[in-house]
């Protein structure tokens, strides 16, 4: 059986992790009473507390952009319904590419596969090289039986980070699917040149030289395959 596509949510947690905090201004933590509730605007979150001091936060982008950058923390800690609800809160002028990421991981993950297109949609317009967001859409078509979709959004993907593994390795699933093993073969062979150390493309590879028919190559990957789980 063909190791399925592989999600990458906990490499893309971290690297989430890492942006916010990257991006973190100086205003601190705005209270998240008045946000949870809906009854917050703008002008009541004007001036935010640091410590001993207080600052002024002059535009619109400068408040959503802090409740951005907390709710990433909140989806980080697990708290999705928590962070879904502060970015929801944000006007749609507001939203960054991170914004609806977050969202369609968070929809994603509750089952909502059409809303969470939307999202990462709407992320790619606002960051058209933002290649996280095409690799989970490929995976959103994917597991929706979109194959040709999945290998437009991967290729979208590997256009906008070269060495992206994981990608090659679900576009390979994706032409196997369609039954192009030449295709499929050449996307896994691309996955193992950034990252041989990821068990399931040998598994896949192996598979495929099965099916193309060459046992001597398909047994050879499956030996690596085997090797590697024992080890791990």
């Amino acid at each position: 059986m063909l190791y399925n596509t592989i999600k990458m949510k906990k490499k893309f947690l971290l690297l989430l992790i890492l942006f916010c905090f990257s991006c973190s201004n100086a205003y601190g933590a705005i209270k998240l009473r008045s946000v949870l509730s809906g009854s917050y605007n703008y002008d009541d979150l004007k001036t935010l507390e640091i410590g001993q001091n207080l600052k002024l936060i002059e535009t619109q982008d400068d408040i959503a952009n802090d409740i951005i950058n907390q709710a990433c923390v909140l989806y980080n800690e697990n708290k999705y319904e928590l962070a879904f609800h502060m970015l929801n809160n944000v006007e749609d002028k507001n939203k960054t590419a991170l914004a609806y990421f977050i969202m369609a991981n968070i929809l994603a993950d509750y089952e909502k596969p059409l809303d969470a297109i939307f999202s990462l949609q709407k992320a790619i317009q606002l960051d058209e090289k933002y290649y996280k967001a095409y690799y989970n859409l490929g995976n959103l078509y994917a597991d929706n039986n979109q194959i040709n979709n999945a290998i437009i959004c991967y290729k979208n993907a590997i256009k906008y980070k070269s060495d992206f593994s994981y990608a090659y390795f679900n576009l390979g699933n994706a032409y196997f699917k369609l039954g192009n093993y030449k295709y499929a073969k050449k996307s896994y062979h691309n996955a193992l040149k950034h990252n041989e150390n990821i068990p399931e493309i040998y598994y896949n590879l192996a598979f495929t030289y099965k099916k193309l028919n060459d046992i001597k190559k398909a047994q050879k990957y499956l030996d690596v395959y085997n090797n590697l789980i024992k080890n791990m």
